[in-house]
């Protein structure tokens, strides 16, 4: 019996640099496209556990079209392990950021997004919420830097949101990379 591998891409990065919403468009521009996010494997915050959830969800499940695994919980170096012999990796990608004013981008995003955006409703039950925005987000500098190291070290894409002044380039760019660019 003949059977097709399933393509699998991924995005995985930091929190706030457009993962979801590259993932819903990638869906659109694919084509049939089974999206799965590791907050919807999440318990109590834990990133370890989703990639434990996601990761068995994969191997027990048979798609009847490819993959796109998108979240925070998503690592190069978990990208690099993963071994589940129904899905061969099409394409990787994460997403980070290196400047301060990314907070600034989160924040208007949030105001202009409103309830539909989770840092808008954090900020609205508490207005100084945007002082944990700044707080969360300043590490992530550093984090990124990391990322993108172990992303290029494992030949995968990385893309810095704030050196964009127009999201929307930046994200057909991503979406570019991910299922255009043979590199």
């Amino acid at each position: 019996m003949f059977t097709t591998m399933t393509r699998l891409y991924v995005i995985g990065g930091k929190s706030r640099t457009g993962k979801s919403k590259i993932s819903r468009k990638v869906r659109i521009s694919h084509g049939p496209l089974e999206v799965l996010n590791t907050d919807s494997f999440r318990l109590d915050g834990n990133d370890d556990q989703a990639w434990v959830r996601l990761t068995n969800h994969l191997t027990r499940t048979i798609f009847s079209s490819d993959v796109l695994i998108e979240g925070v919980a998503i690592t190069p170096q978990r990208i690099h392990g993963l071994d589940i012999p129904a899905l061969t990796l099409q394409k990787a990608v994460f997403l980070g950021y290196s400047r301060e004013s990314h907070a600034h981008s989160i924040l208007n995003h949030a105001r202009q997004t409103g309830e539909s955006d989770w840092v808008y409703r954090q900020l609205q039950k508490n207005p100084s919420y945007k002082n944990d925005v700044w707080s969360w987000m300043k590490p992530g500098i550093a984090e990124s830097a990391q990322l993108k190291i172990d992303a290029e070290g494992f030949g995968y894409g990385y893309f810095d949101v704030t050196d964009y002044a127009d999201f929307e380039k930046y994200v057909t760019e991503v979406i570019e990379y991910l299922l255009i660019s043979e590199k």
